[in-house]
């Protein structure tokens, strides 16, 4: 079971990401799931600037996968975009099972991370496709009428394996203390 927090803005959205990025350990697997423009790659900047890896964070949709160098925390990060492939294997072949010194972030990855690891923290993002708010008690605010992606966004943290057992309801907390200030 998971708890939904409302994300009024991108800001916040990248700030959620900082929280995330401050209970990550080197070798840890993160997947988001979440519909175009929900927020994946803010989300992802969020995390690298926490760590302090190099480079700029952009979308891998095009290439699968950049990799960023750790930096001042000694993390890398390496933030995969799983869309367009269409196996486990495929996965597999980027050796992110190799990666003991840094952090992978899967967009898409949900269908093939069992295969890769067995542990992995999830995270689900929704937002406002169809002009009706989400059902999380929060008025939309993140929100441009010649924006048709905009408003709020609801995510939820399912910890996967005994890595994340005692850690989601860490995250869960700090993520209420956020979105409380944010509200």
């Amino acid at each position: 079971m998971s708890t939904s927090f409302g994300v009024p803005t991108s800001q916040t959205m990248h700030d959620v990401g900082g929280i995330l990025a401050t209970f990550l350990k080197a070798s840890d697997v993160v997947v988001i799931t979440g519909p175009l423009g929900a927020g994946k790659t803010t989300l992802v900047k969020g995390i690298a600037e926490t760590l302090e890896v190099t480079g700029v964070v952009t979308s891998p949709t095009f290439v699968i996968s950049r990799k960023h160098k750790s930096g001042a925390k000694g993390i890398g990060l390496v933030h995969v975009d799983a869309y367009r492939l269409s196996e486990s294997s495929d996965l597999r072949d980027l050796d992110l099972d190799e990666l003991s010194a840094d952090v992978a972030v899967i967009e898409w990855g949900a269908p093939f991370v069992e295969a890769l690891h067995c542990d992995w923290l999830e995270l689900f993002i929704s937002r406002d496709e169809d002009g009706e708010p989400l059902n999380i008690g929060q008025e939309k605010t993140w929100s441009d009428d010649d924006d048709p992606a905009s408003g709020v966004r609801a995510i939820s943290v399912i910890g996967h394996g005994t890595r994340w057992h005692d850690v989601v309801p860490k995250i869960e907390n700090e993520l209420a203390k956020l979105l409380a200030v944010n509200e």
